[in-house]
């Protein structure tokens, strides 16, 4: 149901379906998280959400069913890489993004896991270079 919402462009509608799904123990629960964090990250305020997205998939990377099932855990890794990404912990979501990766590195999220890891990079080195920049100021 809430794969159709989605189909059907009417978000909030999949978000109550995933949510109502990612409560229900087992197999499907794995990857209904994966997929309400995904939309919670496409969404105007992800960066709010960011926390409240990392805690419910690292609490996920845990369930015995995530790590049972290889798509569900590959696409909670993945996507526990972009929640870090997006509050912007450089550092957990390189930790994350390499675990995806060396995971399964021809995952469908395998592309998407390298642009949001070089762009890590970017930012950390960034940071990085400004904080120099500050201290010989």
């Amino acid at each position: 149901l809430a794969e159709a919402y989605r189909s059907a462009n009417r978000l909030d509608l999949a978000s109550d379906a995933y949510r109502a799904s990612a409560s229900i123990p087992g197999t499907a629960q794995a990857k209904a998280r994966a997929k309400y964090a995904q939309l919670l990250l496409n969404r105007s305020d992800a960066a709010q959400n960011a926390p409240a997205i990392v805690k419910l998939l690292s609490d996920a990377l845990n369930d015995p069913f995530v790590q049972k099932d290889p798509p569900a855990r590959e696409a909670t890794l993945y996507t526990l890489g972009e929640a870090y990404f997006v509050s912007r912990d450089w550092v957990a979501a390189e930790e994350a993004l390499k675990k995806a990766i060396e995971e399964k590195p021809d995952s469908q999220y395998a592309p998407s896991a390298r642009l949001y890891l070089a762009k890590t990079h970017w930012f950390r080195a960034r940071e990085e270079a400004t904080k120099i920049k500050q201290d010989q100021a």
